[in-house]
């Protein structure tokens, strides 16, 4: 797969049947096993991604629950590597998923990558503000994304949405 496993941590949850290509793909198993992660660990990770696999951002209460998944990978994201002035999770599916892989593995080494997703636009999008820890809808929603590429072809770093 053409995104880093750190990337997809850090910036991608899956939705609809992205859940099935993440917790299928045995690169994602063993990048989470080579961070320490054991695999009692890795499958609670998977049971917590299942949460809004089949939720849409359409009711208020779904929106609270896109935005309780993001703060909490911004604030272990914060924890446990850097400090940022905010922190974005995309909500992708299969499709969108792998049209941003595949878009990487294209153009290796490429700083400021522009993704435009073919269809639909992303299920959602969500900014944690580290100050005020205040959740941000993406809208209208974003149909693309601007990332950096590694030399093997990855997504390996967020610039913004698109």
């Amino acid at each position: 797969m053409g995104i880093l496993a750190d990337f997809l941590i850090k910036h991608v949850r899956p939705v609809d049947d992205g859940w099935d290509l993440l917790t299928d793909d045995p690169g994602l198993r063993a990048a989470l096993g080579g961070w320490g992660f054991s695999n009692l660990e890795i499958a609670q990770i998977f049971v917590e991604w299942r949460q809004i696999q089949d939720l849409k951002p359409d009711t208020q209460a779904h929106r609270q629950r896109f935005v309780g998944v993001a703060r909490s990978i911004s604030s272990a994201r914060w924890d446990e590597l850097y400090h940022t002035p905010k922190s974005t999770v995309m909500f992708l599916d299969a499709a969108q998923i792998k049209e941003l892989s595949f878009a990487a593995g294209q153009h290796a080494i490429t700083e400021h990558l522009e993704v435009w997703l073919t269809q639909p636009a992303m299920v959602a999008a969500v900014t944690i503000h580290r100050a005020s820890d205040r959740g941000e809808f993406a809208s209208p929603l974003p149909k693309g994304v601007e990332v950096i590429s590694d030399a093997g072809g990855n997504a390996s770093h967020f610039w913004k949405l698109l």
